[in-house]
């Protein structure tokens, strides 16, 4: 996948909006869909997008964009950093604070925003994203973005001895869990008396 930023009005249809807009293709299918659409598709106005970044397997795609009508919330036209994730449609804004009252000032990423981790870095002059910042210059902005994945486990009883035969006997389980993603497996033991 590849994602730019461009004023092209034929990539896809139904845009109409005269800005510039996020676009993701498929480099194996050809393929290529707009971003900086709301979570129902409509489409933004009012300004342009730019800068995109792609999460390592491309369900996440952030960008800054000061168009209007992306979100719900009152960010107006001020350019913020935004993240679609492209398999549920869902789309926020990310420069926001912990209350999500959206930067009141505009904010800028690169094209390596997106950490695979569900953290976005982006910068912004906002006074606004956390207390006490009152020199009005851009400051860098570490934002979750995605939900940090569970990590899927298997958990197995690997052995116990001695085999248990009484009731109140004491015994050892050795326990073994394994990361789904292959990682190196986790090993212990418990007592139970």
């Amino acid at each position: 996948h590849v994602a730019f930023a461009s004023a092209a009005t034929n990539f896809v249809a139904g845009d109409t909006n005269g800005n510039i807009d996020i676009f993701i293709k498929n480099l194996d299918s050809g393929a290529i869909e707009r971003v900086n659409t709301n979570s129902a598709g409509a489409q933004g106005s009012g300004g342009d997008c730019g800068t995109p970044s792609l999460s390592g397997d491309a369900r996440y795609v952030g960008f800054v964009c000061a168009q209007t009508g992306l979100v719900a919330d009152s960010g107006g036209a001020v350019a913020g950093f935004f993240v679609k994730d492209r398999q549920t449609g869902a789309i926020r804004r990310v420069s926001v604070n912990a209350s999500g009252v959206p930067a009141n000032a505009a904010s800028s990423a690169t094209a390596q925003a997106l950490a695979d981790n569900g953290i976005a870095v982006f910068a912004s002059a906002a006074n606004n994203l956390v207390d006490g910042d009152t020199q009005r210059y851009a400051d860098v902005f570490a934002q979750r973005y995605a939900a940090a994945g569970a990590i899927a486990t298997t958990t197995a009883i690997v052995s116990h001895a001695p085999e248990p035969t009484a009731a109140g006997q004491s015994y050892v389980v050795a326990v073994g869990v394994t990361r789904s993603s292959g990682s190196q497996a986790i090993g212990g033991s418990v007592a139970i008396s």
